[in-house]
């Protein structure tokens, strides 16, 4: 019990942390259209090019918004909930509904998407750039999957592959916006900071809440 306890508080305080960095960065991109190093970050990334690989991207980058986005919510809270239960498929659902934060976020710090005169535009998408909502998005929904996997995988190999997986996508997507000219790296970076610390705190009271479960309700490892 003390154990979890110091756990917790750790994830507290990480949490928090994270958070607090988050916002001295949205400050900094309230103020400045991009980072250092953001525009060279992006000419090595889009040095790298091909057309099967923007192709690759295209596709990667519309597999987290609009659609394909609810349905990705949707199939995770059904598997969820059929192999974890009813209390998991819910901060499941929680999660899906604070993606949308990142856009909000965008209209208080509004900072500019990288300018053609600095970036090659493969997909134009307008609007605000600072954080990036696709990475935001996939860095909660699928981080939270890493979190229930990590916690009740029984089998080594299986808990390897999945987390490796899973954490490959959800850099892949950061990956993919920038090298289709629709954010800066430092975008994608605050993306996963914001979502790092959300889902430290989120795993506070899922972890309460489960303590107090009885017996009969808790998960079995997977």
């Amino acid at each position: 019990m003390k154990d979890q306890r110091n756990s917790l508080r750790w994830r507290l305080i990480i949490g928090l942390l994270l958070l607090t960095l988050s916002a001295i960065l949205a400050v900094f991109a309230h103020f400045t259209p991009y980072f250092p190093g953001d525009v060279r970050a992006m000419q090595f990334v889009q040095s790298l090019n091909s057309p099967f690989l923007t192709s690759f991207m295209t596709i990667v980058s519309q597999g987290f918004t609009g659609l394909p986005a609810v349905v990705l919510v949707i199939a995770c809270v059904v598997i969820v909930w059929w192999r974890l239960g009813k209390l998991e498929a819910i901060f499941m659902v929680v999660t899906g509904v604070l993606s949308p934060i990142a856009n909000l976020l965008k209209l208080f710090i509004r900072q500019p998407r990288p300018p053609a005169s600095l970036a090659e535009i493969v997909v134009e998408v307008g609007g605000l750039g600072f954080p990036s909502g696709h990475a935001f998005f996939a860095a909660m929904i699928l981080g939270i999957v890493v979190y229930f996997v990590l916690k009740y995988a029984s089998s080594p190999p299986l808990k390897v592959s999945l987390v490796s997986g899973l954490t490959f996508i959800i850099l892949l997507v950061g990956y993919s916006r920038v090298y289709l000219g629709d954010h800066w790296v430092s975008e994608v970076i605050e993306s996963y900071i914001i979502a790092g610390g959300l889902l430290l705190l989120l795993t506070i009271p899922y972890e309460r809440r489960k303590a107090t479960q009885a017996p009969s309700q808790k998960v079995n490892r997977v």
